[in-house]
């Protein structure tokens, strides 16, 4: 492990990146689109919405992982350099993050980029972020512009479903408050406590009460101390460090943490097998590039 070998690992995330984005263009282009009522709401105008979701299965988890990717890939070209594959990265994480039709993803994308700018003041982050938001009311506008209604709220099956669901996982906490109810029980759980939910619901659709319901208070503070271990020691590296590799890895962890934290408010994707695995690689090389994780090399 060196700064080479991380350099090709994460640019190795990166031509996922442009792979799995190709593929939901290519479902949306060829209409092989599998569209969840439960996605978009049961209204008129949005039963025909095409929300894409790529390999991720759920369009809400494949928003998560662009807008992780997207912090990543946006610091690198603010850090490093401007090589042609983060360009098209950006670019189709982008397209493909606005056909998600995720409000909170987006949200969340939005705030990374603040605090993204706050320690990088560049222009090309306004330039940006400016786009994004101009596509994201036109596409809405366009094509479903109740999902950001919010005067819609009690007619959005998908809010009131979250709902529903949250105070599920309160009653399931107060019954377990200091260990939970086990850790990857809230597939069955949550569906059994409450008869007003259907089908398999994955998580608490919100970070903090998942890790509550599940780990209960020992496990949630767990949770908070190595999420805040982690930007303590990228807002660290910032501060003290020169080096581009470093810098880019610390901006884009912290920019990754607070979309996360900002998208857990009405989701809890990133519990998600197909994105947590995502997740465990990019945290992985950031805990080593920050000096958090040491590496030793046994000789047999």
């Amino acid at each position: 492990m060196n700064k080479k070998g991380v350099k090709s690992l994460l640019n190795a995330l990166n031509y996922a990146a442009i792979i799995v984005s190709s593929y939901g263009l290519f479902q949306l282009a060829t209409g092989r689109l599998k569209i969840n009522k439960h996605w978009a709401g049961y209204s008129e105008s949005l039963s025909s919405l095409g929300r894409i979701y790529s390999t991720l299965y759920n369009p809400n988890v494949f928003a998560a992982y662009l807008v992780i990717n997207i912090c990543f890939i946006v610091c690198w070209i603010l850090t490093m350099d401007e090589s042609n594959s983060k360009k098209i990265s950006l670019v189709l994480c982008s397209l493909c993050l606005i056909l998600t039709y995720s409000r909170g993803a987006f949200l969340s994308l939005i705030a990374a980029l603040i605090v993204i700018y706050i320690f990088k003041r560049d222009n090309k982050l306004i330039v940006y972020g400016a786009i994004m938001i101009f596509l994201f009311i036109v596409f809405n506008n366009g094509a479903a512009y109740e999902r950001i209604d919010v005067a819609n709220l009690n007619n959005d099956s998908s809010s009131l479903y979250r709902i529903e669901i949250w105070r599920t996982s309160l009653c399931i906490f107060a019954k377990n408050p200091i260990l939970g109810n086990g850790i990857g029980t809230l597939w069955y759980s949550l569906s059994q406590v409450s008869s007003r939910l259907w089908g398999v619901v994955y998580h608490s659709h919100n970070l903090l009460l998942h890790f509550a319901a599940e780990t209960g208070v020992l496990g949630l503070v767990s949770f908070i101390s190595i999420l805040l271990s982690l930007m303590k020691n990228a807002f660290s590296a910032i501060k003290n460090s020169d080096d581009s590799i470093v810098r880019f890895v610390a901006l884009g962890t912290i920019g990754s943490c607070i979309a996360i934290m900002v998208h857990g408010v009405i989701d809890a994707v990133i519990v998600v097998p197909t994105l947590s695995l995502i997740l465990m690689n990019f945290y992985g090389l950031a805990c080593y590039v920050l000096g958090i994780l040491k590496l030793n090399t046994l000789n047999i």
